[in-house]
């Protein structure tokens, strides 16, 4: 790929490669990384970037160029995770290379226009329809955290 960006979960990497592939087909190839998240439950921010990270180490090309996409941090713990994430990265550009979602999860930073002609519970199939459905201007000014994030890693791209 031509460049790689880690998400908390699946249902991010879905929604990501709908949008991607609706709108943004003619941009540089990415690699989208869920970071251990499941259907059910947000995992651990830290445990599963870290997890990726290692093997990404190994291949220092990346390592200034990659995104990585966080949740709002929810509780006191998981913020402590991610200030000692950011801290333990001090050779990464933290502020070009991370973003944060203003929610603690993708189902509450949906456009709520969208979000209420849905009533699945299930996260991945909620972020497919939503990805197949959101336009291109409602992603890019709604869901601009995420936007942003793309932009980078396109414009980091090999």
């Amino acid at each position: 790929p031509a460049n790689f960006l880690i998400v908390e979960g699946e249902s991010e990497q879905v929604f990501f490669k709908n949008v991607i592939k609706r709108h943004y087909s003619d941009q540089p190839p990415l690699q989208i990384l869920p970071a251990g998240g499941d259907d059910e439950r947000q995992r651990q921010i830290t445990s599963g970037i870290e997890t990726l990270l290692a093997s990404l180490d190994k291949r220092p090309i990346y390592r200034e160029r990659l995104g990585i996409l966080f949740d709002k941090p929810e509780g006191d713990d998981k913020q402590t995770r991610y200030e000692n994430f950011k801290q333990a990265r001090k050779n990464f550009h933290s502020e070009d290379q991370l973003f944060m979602l203003p929610a603690h999860g993708l189902e509450e930073y949906y456009p709520s226009a969208l979000l209420s002609q849905h009533h699945t519970r299930k996260k991945t199939s909620l972020a497919k329809k939503i990805g197949l459905q959101i336009s291109k201007a409602q992603f890019e000014s709604d869901m601009s955290i995420m936007h942003q994030a793309l932009e980078h890693c396109w414009k980091n791209a090999y």
